[in-house]
């Protein structure tokens, strides 16, 4: 057996334990069965639930590992042995993995199941073989039938238990869905959309945007100009074997009469006339994405027209921030948060591509910002806590001996996040400390002469203080 066979048995196991708690009838909440015990038992054990989906799961790991070229030999090994080794239980939880779809990063939120300390110190392709191993295999669990029947329904239910929400939720759901195809049909019409588009639209965009109406209308009336570009462009790029084999008897033809140079040239028009067909057709794939509502495609596609786009490494980096800075500031300027939740994607991938501690910085900052972003749009605290995590993380690249100027800036962002996550939460403590940092930045950028940047830090001294005077 190669080692990624071996990482895709192990790799299954994730959606396997899943299966055998269902078959076997258990309660989902509770479900905990620990990588190394499903190594032991064997696999074929549990092949019984549902051979199918097994068998699946394995190959859908086989091919996502095929299909990265950045993963060593190497790295393949020690990530199976990585989760051969692993003794953390993976529990199954509807809640967390909720949390965990609507956050965007699922992956992370897998990973973190298996290893708690998120596989802190191993080698970045190491890592992506066992996010990809684990996601790929996760992936075909939720297709299978009995998690749509049973998973599902227990996810829901525990989501409703934990949110205190009535069944009417569901009702309330539907509701919002006609009002927003009532509010866009005029528009559908005149774009050429038809009303099963239309319908679908309003459905995805109400359930990425549950408690807030304006973000879900604003969404659709995005998705509907996007649904009526593509149709109005009426087809995918083709690059079909025929023409590849013309090409190449053109080529062979041409060495032949000895025109080398000429061949040459012409596997090298062709080669970016193929790369260009792929920007098109990764480019339909983000516009179907945006029809979707799937973030992760959309930065999927976004993440493979890098290299095509930008070919030089050492240039990479800074092209992917700018995609980054593309999809948040329209998230942040025209209300999208489905925006947002990919610029959040692509903030992530930014802090794996880092190589110097000032890229680490710039990844970790925008990815704090970005987070603070969307969380000071929705009424929970999980993405504001991120973002102060992400903050944090920042800090440790942009010191205050190396960079004084950078840590001021760095240290005055999460301030702003932990004042707003103070007033939620009734944290005196954290309003505080947000106040004494913003202080300390602001005075570390007037002695270097930054004072507009300073005065936009003291700006927020009023609402600081307005909290801590409601929680004295």
């Amino acid at each position: 057996m190669s080692n990624r066979e071996t990482l895709a048995e192990h790799g299954s196991a994730l959606c396997l334990a899943a299966l055998g708690v269902i078959a076997g009838g258990a309660t989902l909440a509770s479900a905990i069965i620990p990588v190394a015990v499903l190594t032991t038992i064997g696999l074929e054990k549990w092949a019984q639930c549902d051979a199918n989906t097994v068998k699946s799961a394995k190959d859908a790991v086989l091919t996502a590992l095929s299909a990265s070229r950045d993963i060593s030999e190497g790295e393949i090994t020690a990530a199976a042995e990585l989760l051969k080794s692993a003794k953390t239980p993976i529990k199954f939880d509807p809640v967390r993995m909720t949390k965990a779809v609507k956050s965007g990063d699922l992956p992370t939120a897998l990973v973190r199941e298996v290893f708690p300390d998120a596989l802190k110190g191993e080698d970045p392709g190491t890592r992506t073989a066992i996010t990809l191993t684990l996601q790929a295999a996760f992936d075909i669990f939720r297709q299978n039938e009995k998690y749509r029947d049973v998973f599902t329904q227990e996810m829901v239910m525990e989501l409703l238990r934990e949110k205190r929400v009535e069944i009417t939720l569901l009702e309330d759901l539907n509701a919002k869905v006609d009002q927003l195809i009532d509010r866009e049909r005029d528009l559908a019409r005149e774009l050429g959309v038809q009303e099963g588009m239309l319908i679908a639209l309003a459905r995805r965009y109400a359930e990425g945007n549950p408690s807030d109406f304006e973000a879900a209308l604003r969404g659709l009336e995005r998705a509907l100009t996007v649904a009526a570009d593509e149709i109005a462009k009426n087809a995918l790029p083709a690059n079909t074997d025929a023409a590849v084999d013309a090409i190449l008897k053109q080529v062979d033809a041409l060495n032949e009469d000895g025109q080398i140079d000429d061949a040459a040239t012409l596997i090298a028009e062709e080669e970016s006339r193929a790369e260009a067909g792929l920007i098109r057709l990764y480019d339909k794939g983000i516009a179907q994405a945006i029809l979707t509502r799937d973030s992760d495609a959309a930065a999927t596609y976004e993440l493979k027209k890098l290299p095509i786009d930008t070919p030089d490494p050492a240039a990479q980096f800074n092209a992917l921030r700018m995609v980054f800075i593309n999809w948040y500031e329209r998230g942040r300027d025209k209300g999208l948060n489905f925006d947002l939740e990919v610029s959040i994607i692509l903030a992530r991938a930014s802090t794996q591509a880092a190589q110097t501690a000032d890229q680490s910085g710039s990844a970790l900052n925008d990815l704090g910002t970005v987070l603070q972003t969307l969380g000071e749009r929705e009424t929970g605290t999980e993405r504001l806590e991120d973002a102060v995590t992400a903050y944090c993380a920042a800090l440790e690249e942009n010191t205050r001996d190396r960079v004084p100027l950078e840590w001021a800036a760095t240290i005055g962002n999460p301030s702003s996040a932990l004042i707003t996550l103070a007033d939620r939460t009734n944290n005196r403590d954290l309003v505080l400390r947000a106040r004494a940092q913003l202080t300390e930045a602001a005075q570390v950028l007037r002695d270097g002469g930054h004072i507009p940047w300073a005065i936009t830090f003291e700006n927020q001294f009023p609402k600081a203080d307005a909290v801590i005077a409601r929680l004295s």
